[in-house]
């Protein structure tokens, strides 16, 4: 309870009142308390005797008791509590207004005639006053026409210019006409997965169970045939847990589809716990007869896979099958024992991303070793989120139907990228089923950053089965790790692949490209790669590809002053020309310079608000090349900065410096709403692309590891001084805001360079790696970015020695802090497994002491939210930390 005093006349009242109350009066003879959450009011009729009354507030739940002898209105300089931050209507009408632009999540494409085709798209948008995201589909009918002659094509120059040269005149073109588009429909909060079969005459539902079966029952699964259910299942909690369906461990669930029969559908979902006490007190499950009520202890201490899977059980593979209206869970069978481990192969590892063979005979899936290999000392379960360096492989796992009892079987596992992968991800056959295609990360399994450039294997299929030895992937795509020129694709940086990504025998994905998101295609013959969006030049944008149907490509578009919008395009057989090679470089020819002409479904055009889209007109935004010497080795390379400014200013702006997290990831030029929010609010806000980014090479990412707070700190400083000299940037007038690793430079910036800033706000940073080595779900991040790959592989275990505590604390932002002079703002997320509270939590500490001591320092201002993780991406507290992010900025900049 908060206690706050008041007065009425000259009597004093004390109330025990909910956190934020706005006011209170008498009311004929209620007390009306006044929430600050429009529209919740409390009434509770005055004892007449004693004029006290006592109840709780209707919106917040807590509870207040006031006593006063006189009904008169209490004025508004003597609130119970003071409300902050204050000053910024504006601001907060704008940032209410930005926060309802939805986004495109999803696209399902269904061919239903010649020309004619379906389009699900699948939307969200916050729900502010819900805390959560409000999800919502869309149903297009298109027609597809073919035209010959010129047509617009847009250019990597110009890609939202309508003045554009035109196609060779006889070549033809294909033009989406939309039929009809149906009202936005909302998506019920039990709906977890929609599954539509390959032929597109059928689909499986997966729904939370009914609420009067939560407690024995994990998944409703809902089996449909064009307009009628069929039948619907419930699954027990003793077969599996919860679905998963988190982008990572799943994306969706796997049809097999052969000669014509669609009845098995493959998914991932959590392992039921393989222990649990005995009932205690009495006989389980008493219904027909009268006895105790019994009950089970806590059990064996779970070891999950951390940020974002605290609480959640091991993923594994399941099948159900659509003939016998079962669901039958997959095992690995005859697995060798993994060298150190107590317990079979089966149980050490997780497993997902099931795909089924073309034949249908088999099930292909990923599965991640419990205990890392590449960090042999750590004895835990490091956390998979963002984390790209877990060592992972390919199982297939033979499946049979007996022809008499109709039943399934499944076979022994084959491994099938050990030893030559450590890393294997997202397996998709070609349509002819000649190839095993997937995503390889070894290099950041080898070097131990959690981020790096990607590479392209095959495995020849069904050749790969009956090798005696592992059978050799080949390369399509290798690692890049210097380009040529800044016009050079840098290598692949994917993290997953649509469902049948291949058009005209060449597979199709997004991946970045520098400072963008690009769509790239790659030739499965010859692994030749080439941008089918545009990269480069002015005026750049990102693209995402969405879904692929025939020749007909779905992506969404964004730029910082464009949100959301679903684009479409058709390959072109000039496509299948692939790119030059140089030494190893592959070199942007002149043609993919030029892309494919990607044509905007108007139809679905994202409404803005008013406010939003006369901001936007007036935000502008480039990709600054900076020329930077290395102040170590003398070397020049090119920096990359996303800037975001007003369009219209008299002279230098306000600036923020605004480093992104990882710090293996990047700022692609798309759409980020906070930064979108401060610029229009008159800031510049510059996001610089430091040393150690993804997309720019192998080499350049590789620079980092060992430098952290060294050659990320320069960058940053350079790209504020390169906006200074170009007289975007007011020097007197700086800010840094930035979470995570950005958090973790925001502090050294603030330490290195105190004279520089004015003011400073942290998202659950990286304060001091010394402390944060012990509790993080990444203990081997602390090692790896504070000694480098190799030295920090050998040094990375549980309990570090004395040596390594001092030079983890020699490399963080705490070693700097008797230099800070700005006033910071902190907002913390209280389950944050990846950055966990209690780090930033010391620095704040220590930041007070030394405010305390010295009345010229301002003390911190903290924020925790309580139900937060490492993003703190809820909608209500997003919308809080950008806010008050926006209110420090007025106050100290």
């Amino acid at each position: 309870m908060l206690k706050r005093s008041v007065y009425y006349y000259s009597k004093h009242a004390t109330i025990y009142c909910c956190p934020r109350l706005l006011g209170t009066e008498i009311v004929n003879r209620h007390l009306r308390l006044n929430c600050q959450s429009a529209g919740y009011k409390t009434l509770r009729r005055l004892n007449s005797t004693t004029g006290c009354s006592t109840g709780r507030c209707s919106h917040h739940n807590a509870r207040y008791t006031m006593e006063t002898p006189a009904p008169l209105n209490v004025s508004q300089d003597k609130l119970p509590c003071s409300e902050l931050p204050s000053g910024i209507a504006e601001e907060t009408a704008l940032l209410t207004a930005f926060s309802a632009i939805p986004n495109i999540n999803s696209v399902h494409v269904k061919q239903t005639a010649a020309g004619h085709q379906t389009l699900h798209v699948l939307l969200s948008q916050r729900n502010l006053p819900g805390n959560s995201q409000r999800k919502f589909s869309v149903v297009l009918n298109t027609l597809d026409t073919t035209t010959t002659g010129a047509s617009p094509l847009p250019t990597a120059a110009a890609p939202f210019n309508s003045s554009m040269p035109l196609l060779p005149a006889g070549q033809s073109t294909m033009t989406t006409t939309i039929i009809n588009m149906s009202q936005p429909m909302e998506i019920l909060a039990d709906l977890l997965l929609t599954a539509p079969s390959p032929s597109g005459s059928s689909q499986v539902v997966f729904k939370s169970p009914p609420s009067s079966d939560s407690s024995s029952s994990s998944l409703a699964i809902q089996y449909w045939r064009g307009a009628r259910l069929v039948w619907e299942i419930l699954v027990p909690k003793a077969l599996h847990g919860a679905l998963i369906n988190d982008k990572y461990f799943a994306s969706g669930a796997a049809w097999c589809h052969m000669e014509g029969q669609e009845d098995l559908v493959a998914y991932t979902a959590e392992v039921p716990p393989q222990e649990r006490t005995p009932a205690w007190g009495g006989t389980e499950g008493l219904k027909d007869m009268a006895g105790p009520k019994s009950w089970r202890g806590t059990g064996p201490a779970l070891e999950d896979w951390g940020e974002l899977n605290t609480g959640k059980q091991a993923p594994g593979v399941f099948v159900l099958d659509l003939k016998t209206q079962s669901v039958i869970k997959v095992p690995l069978k005859d697995l060798p024992v993994e060298s150190g481990s107590s317990s079979s192969s089966t149980d050490d590892l997780s497993l997902g991303q099931p795909v089924w063979t073309r034949d249908g005979k088999g099930l292909v899936v990923v599965g991640w070793p419990h205990r890392p290999s590449n960090f042999p000392a750590i004895g835990k379960k490091l956390g998979v989120i963002f984390c790209y360096n877990r060592p992972a492989y390919l199982y297939y796992i033979p499946c049979t139907r007996d022809e008499v009892s109709g039943t399934l079987s499944f076979g022994a596992a084959v491994e099938l990228t050990k030893p030559h992968n450590k890393s294997a991800l997202n397996p998709v056959f070609t349509p002819d089923g000649d190839k095993l295609l997937y995503i390889s990360h070894d290099v950041a399994a080898t070097t131990g950053t959690h981020g790096a450039t990607a590479k392209l294997c095959a495995l020849s299929w069904p050749s790969a089965l009956s090798a005696h030895d592992t059978p050799v992937p080949k390369t399509l795509v290798d690692v890049v790790g210097s380009p040529k020129s800044v016009d050079c694709f840098p290598g692949l940086y994917a993290a997953s692949m649509i469902d049948e990504p291949f058009v005209a025998g060449c597979l199709v994905l997004t991946s970045q490209w520098r400072s963008q998101t690009a769509i790239i295609g790659i030739n499965l013959e010859t692994g030749q790669v080439r941008a089918l969006s545009p990269v480069g030049g002015e005026g750049q944008a990102s693209y995402s590809l969405q879904a692929i149907s025939g020749r007909k490509m779905y992506a969404t578009k964004v730029a910082p002053n464009y949100p959301p919008a679903l684009v479409t395009a058709v390959w072109s057989p000039s496509m299948n020309d692939g790119i030059d090679q140089d030494d190893g470089n592959r070199q942007v020819s002149q043609l993919s310079a030029c892309p494919l002409p990607w044509e905007v479904i108007k139809e679905l055009e994202i409404g803005m608000p008013e406010a939003v889209s006369g901001a936007l007109k007036r935000l502008e935004y480039e990709v600054a090349q900076i020329t930077v010497k290395d102040s170590a080795s003398y070397s020049s390379y090119i920096l990359e900065s996303v800037n975001f400014y007003p369009a219209s200013r008299a002279g230098p702006v306000p600036t923020i410096i605004a480093p992104h997290g990882g710090p293996h990831t990047a700022m692609t030029v798309g759409w980020y709403m906070p930064y979108a929010y401060l610029a229009s609010l008159g800031y510049a806000v510059l996001c610089p692309n430091y040393r150690g980014s993804t997309g720019f090479g192998q080499d350049a990412l590789s620079t980092l590891p060992g430098s952290i707070g060294t050659n990320d700190v320069q960058d940053c400083m350079a790209a504020l001084q390169h906006a200074v000299d170009s007289g975007l940037a007011d020097p007197s007038r700086v800010a840094v805001v930035g979470g995570s690793h950005g958090g973790f430079l925001t502090g050294h910036l603030l330490g290195q360079h105190p004279e520089a800033f004015k003011a400073g706000v942290l998202r659950n940073p990286v304060c001091n790696l010394s402390l944060m080595v012990g509790i993080s779900d990444i203990t081997d991040w602390c090692y790896v970015e504070t000694f480098g790959s190799e030295e920090g592989k050998r040094r990375a275990k549980t309990v570090p020695d004395p040596e390594d505590l001092a030079a983890l604390y020699a490399i963080s932002p705490i070693a700097h802090i008797h230099k800070v002079k700005a006033p910071m703002l902190f907002m913390l997320g209280a389950k944050d497994r990846r950055v966990p509270l209690a780090d930033g939590l010391q620095y704040i500490s220590a930041l007070r002491a030394r405010a305390a001591a010295d009345p010229s320092l301002q003390a911190p201002r903290v924020i925790t939210f309580p139900e937060d993780t490492h993003s703190l991406e809820k909608p209500q507290t997003e919308f809080e930390q950008w806010l008050n992010t926006a209110w420090w900025l007025k106050t100290y900049v």
